[in-house]
């Protein structure tokens, strides 16, 4: 296990690449698919970080040390520290796009920015914490996919009955990620002697925003689910 003691002006650094690598992807995307709305490109933008944001912590953590689990609050390694760049990079860049597309926004979305602009630079440049920040990046992106498939999919124009399946893996994925492997970190995190308080903090700030999300979420889909079934007894009538 190699300790990160990159210093401060070099991951600075660093964050302003990542950042404009995710720009300047956007902005190839829109000269690709020129007829795309803006929030297109951006959420394909999303969609790639997050397989990229998946695989990168899984090899990272699933196969190094230290554990989160057992050993909260070590010192990250600089492979951890490579995570945090490219994630605060890319939410940089998705920070920029909202605040460049205000009508985009909602307050949920608005506080899950903030949050998560602060649990990454807290252990990027605290230089700890990097084995609990790839946990929790991979938890949160590894249910990404499906939840932008089905907007890709519903933007498209295709029916419902294609559309909710990915919904409710969405679903199912974010409710074990986050609503039951990220409760058992949270409560190491809290119990942990060496895990700073600001991290514990924003971790369980960041949680409680998933669990609203996910509420949401919840709604919307079972919403949607309504409106199918709806329609579909009522093209049976009209047969």
């Amino acid at each position: 296990m190699e300790v990160n003691e990159t210093p401060g002006s070099t991951i600075f650094l660093a964050v302003i690449s990542a950042t404009l690598f995710w720009t300047i992807l956007y902005f190839v995307s829109r000269m690709i698919f020129p007829n795309k709305r803006p929030i297109w490109h951006s959420l394909l933008v999303c969609l790639i970080h997050s397989i990229v944001s998946t695989i990168l912590p899984y090899m990272i953590q699933l196969r190094t040390d230290p554990w989160p689990f057992s050993h909260p609050g070590e010192k990250s390694t600089d492979a951890q520290t490579l995570a945090m760049i490219n994630c605060l990079g890319f939410y940089l860049f998705e920070s920029g796009w909202y605040l460049a597309h205000p009508g985009s926004k909602t307050l949920t979305l608005n506080l899950h920015h903030i949050v998560t602009l602060l649990i990454h630079v807290e252990p990027l440049f605290s230089g700890v914490a990097g084995a609990e920040f790839c946990h929790m990046m991979f938890s949160a992106e590894v249910t990404i996919p499906p939840l932008l498939i089905s907007w890709f999919m519903r933007d498209a124009g295709y029916p419902a009955l294609y559309i909710l399946p990915f919904e409710y893996i969405f679903i199912i994925m974010y409710f074990y990620c986050r609503g039951i492997i990220s409760t058992l970190m949270l409560f190491d995190l809290i119990q942990s002697s060496k895990s700073r308080i600001s991290f514990k903090v924003l971790f369980f700030m960041i949680h409680v925003i998933a669990l609203v999300f996910l509420k949401q979420k919840i709604s919307s889909t079972v919403k949607h689910t309504r409106q199918y079934l709806k329609s579909k007894l009522q093209s049976d009538k009209d047969r």
